[in-house]
C-alpha cells in the first residue's frame, strides 16, 4: 500500500492525506476539550470552598459581633426574646399565632432595637446570598455556622416577619403604625 501514489499530482495526494490530519486534530481536540471541562469543574470547586472559607470569616469577624451586640441592647433594655414556632415570614401570621395583644406588645418592644435588628438581617442576608445562588459551597459553611446561624434565624423570626411586611408595605402592618 502507498501513502503517495507517485501517479497523481501532489495536490491530490495531500488533499487525501488533509483527511486524515483533520481526523487526529477532532480526535484530539475532543481529548482537549475532556481535559478542559474537568479542569473547569476542579477550579469552580477550588473557588466555591474559598468563597465559603471567607464568608465564615466574616460571619465570625463580623456578624457574630453585631448579633453580640443586638444581644447586648435588648439586655440593656430588657426586652425579652419572642420565641415561636417558624411558619410564614408574615405579620398576618404573627398576629394568628401571636394574638393581638402580645403581637403589638412585641412591634412596641422590638422598635426600641430596630437599627440593630436591621443591622443583623442585613449582614446575614449578604452572607447567606452566596449559598442560595450557589456560588459558594454550602456544606463547608454550613459545617462551620450552619448551627448559630440557623439559632439567629429563629431568634429573629419576629423581626424577620414584621421587616418583611413593611418591605413589601402590606397594607395589614400599616393599620399598626400609627398606633405605635
Amino acid at each position: 500500500m502507498e501513502y503517495f501514489d507517485t501517479s497523481k499530482s501532489l495536490l491530490e495526494n495531500l488533499y487525501y492525506l488533509s483527511g486524515i490530519l483533520i481526523l487526529v486534530t477532532i480526535v484530539i481536540g475532543l481529548f482537549q476539550l475532556s481535559f478542559a471541562k474537568k479542569t473547569l469543574k476542579i477550579n469552580s470547586q477550588r473557588e466555591a470552598a474559598s468563597l465559603a472559607v471567607k464568608q465564615i470569616n466574616i460571619y465570625m469577624t463580623q456578624i457574630i459581633p453585631l448579633q453580640n451586640k443586638l444581644s447586648n441592647a435588648q439586655s440593656e433594655k430588657k426586652i425579652s426574646p419572642i420565641k415561636l414556632k417558624i411558619g410564614e415570614f408574615s405579620s398576618e401570621y404573627l398576629l394568628q399565632k401571636m394574638g393581638k395583644e402580645e403581637f403589638l406588645k412585641g412591634i412596641g418592644e422590638r422598635k426600641e432595637v430596630i437599627k440593630e435588628v436591621v443591622d443583623v438581617l442585613n449582614i446575614m442576608e449578604a452572607f447567606s446570598v452566596y449559598f442560595v445562588k450557589e456560588v459558594a459551597d454550602e456544606e463547608i459553611a454550613y459545617s462551620s455556622v450552619g448551627a448559630t446561624f440557623i439559632h439567629s434565624v429563629e431568634n429573629l423570626y419576629f423581626d424577620l416577619s414584621m421587616l418583611n411586611s413593611v418591605w413589601k408595605k402590606t397594607p395589614f402592618f400599616l393599620e399598626f403604625v400609627p398606633k405605635l
